[in-house]
């Protein structure tokens, strides 16, 4: 029997920053340093994301008063990539769901990232070894009553992501913490998270 364990880890960062008048670009990389072959492999992968709003007692949301997540794509930032399908719509109380076995075709080349190696039709799984990137935009809200803007919390972008192993066995990663806008954290065998820029608001 072939042996071999996915491990995901997930990077989020600010490509551009958001701006009153330009949409910021953001992205979350998403990466398996499993072993094995096929049977480290990651499948059915999809993927949440959105905001974080404080360390403490975090809420996690695709939009609030000030700000709002769109234009999720894939291969690319917004008007360049692919654009992904929106399983879940994002509100001030729930992330985006967004599920890559929208792809029938391979949406980042050959032997790159998403691949379909169940032979499932879907391009939802990956490799060892591999990774894939989502892009997005943040964008401002502007406060028809106040000047300059509407005030907000700290939120900074989130991601989880579930998939299946070989075995079938269902694996979610538990919410990014302690965002700022560009955190790592790691899916299997641990989770961690790292603080690594400074406050932007």
């Amino acid at each position: 029997m072939a042996n071999g364990v996915p491990n995901i880890s997930v990077v989020s960062s600010d490509v551009t920053p958001e701006g009153a008048c330009t949409p910021g670009v953001s992205k979350v990389v998403y990466t398996n340093n499993g072993t094995g072959g096929n049977a480290g492999a990651a499948y059915n992968i999809t993927t949440t994301v959105g905001m974080t709003n404080n360390n403490t007692s975090p809420s996690y949301k695709g939009l609030d008063n000030g700000q709002k997540l769109g234009n999720f794509s894939i291969n690319g930032e917004p008007g360049v990539g692919i654009t992904m399908n929106i399983a879940t719509a994002g509100t001030t109380s729930a992330p985006f769901g967004l599920n890559v076995n929208q792809f029938t075709s391979d949406p980042d080349g050959v032997g790159t990232g998403l691949d379909d190696l169940d032979g499932d039709g879907q391009y939802d799984d990956l490799a060892p070894g591999k990774s894939f990137t989502i892009y997005l935009n943040r964008i401002y809200i502007p406060d028809t009553v106040s000047c300059p803007r509407k005030t907000y919390g700290q939120d900074q972008l989130a991601s989880t992501l579930s998939y299946t192993s070989m075995c079938s066995s269902t694996v979610t990663s538990t919410q990014m913490l302690n965002g700022r806008g560009g955190s790592t954290y790691s899916l299997l065998p641990n989770f961690e998270s790292n603080d690594s820029r400074p406050d932007l608001w």
